[in-house]
């Protein structure tokens, strides 16, 4: 590290992954900096992927103080190595979430005739998968892969059927597939991206089921949510789609962080919600990546993991907590 950093009387540093989340983390990082001055630095890394594994583990192995990771469930595996996480980091804690509503989808070409996870297996369909990358510590592709593995589908079957996966890391890139007709189904989150789908290609979302809901929720602590009939459009989809919960962007650190600096991110996030507010209010609601307002009385809530004590104190003071 640079000598300005070695000599700060504080510093700390954010694993802030990209796009969204490293909007989020400059404005903690700021905000800090102006309510502890000089002789405070704050530095922000990022990596598009990182809020999937490679910042909870740079976390829990003491190589920075914060990481915005999304969803919480990954912070979840991570606490107990779980999941792709082959080891296990209880000293992870939460310190505040940014709700935003998102699942992974499942959408498939009409013309494929596929209704269901069942049907790729009942037909042996040569099916072509854009989603994220297989077996590379990545909470899509992963997730992606238990939801087939959980209907008795393999990796080694969609490719023996002829079909195969395409990596994609972004949703919109999976969509772009969808759409050039490189895919024949596109399974991601961020479920905004699926409009660009409305009125260009017909397409049918697959429905999880109670079993397998259940299944991944026992495993690896996802939840469900539905995707409500009519969403993109009339009938589209044409009914209540249940699919796993891949919502809110949270910042996690660990037990090592000060109580005063959980305190004080904490204070930060909620007093300055405003500024990351700010990011989204001229986007359209359709596009807005973030849900406005922020509350303060919910971004404590569904971190997946215990919250920090500096964080809890700031929130049960103000009278957030309960």
């Amino acid at each position: 590290m640079p000598a300005f950093w070695r000599n700060a009387k504080r510093h700390i540093s954010f694993d802030g992954s990209s796009a969204n989340l490293s909007l989020l983390t400059r404005t903690l990082g700021e905000g800090m900096y102006r309510r502890l001055g000089p002789g405070f630095i704050w530095a922000v890394f990022g990596a598009r992927g990182h809020a999937y594994y490679e910042g909870l583990i740079a976390l829990g192995e003491g190589e920075v103080d914060f990481a915005m990771i999304t969803p919480p469930v990954v912070a979840q595996m991570a606490l107990q190595g779980k999941g792709y996480f082959t080891k296990a980091y209880p000293n992870l804690r939460a310190v505040v979430v940014y709700p935003q509503n998102d699942w992974l989808g499942c959408a498939v070409r009409s013309d494929m005739e596929i209704n269901s996870f069942e049907d790729i297996k009942a037909k042996q369909a040569p099916i072509r998968i854009a989603t994220g990358p297989i077996g590379q510590n990545e909470a899509v592709g992963f997730l992606t892969e238990r939801i087939l593995e959980a209907y008795g589908i393999s990796v080694k079957d969609i490719e023996g059927w002829g079909g195969k996966f395409m990596e994609a890391r972004i949703s919109g890139l999976a969509i772009q597939m969808l759409l050039d007709g490189e895919a024949d189904m596109a399974c991601h989150e961020a479920w905004k991206s699926f409009y660009q789908l409305v009125g260009k290609i017909p397409v049918k979302f697959l429905p999880v089921s109670e079993e397998v809901l259940n299944q991944l929720q026992q495993q690896f602590g996802f939840q469900r949510t539905v995707i409500r009939r009519g969403l993109y459009g009339q009938n589209i989809p044409d009914r209540d789609i249940p699919v796993v919960d891949f919502s809110d962007w949270v910042l996690i650190t660990s037990t090592q962080l000060p109580d005063d600096l959980g305190y004080l991110t904490a204070q930060v996030a909620v007093e300055d919600r405003q500024e990351a507010e700010a990011f989204y209010t001229s986007v359209p609601e359709r596009d807005r990546g973030m849900d406005l307002p922020l509350r303060p009385e919910i971004m404590w809530k569904n971190v997946g993991i215990p919250l920090h004590p500096g964080a809890e104190k700031y929130y049960r003071e103000k009278g957030y907590m309960k």
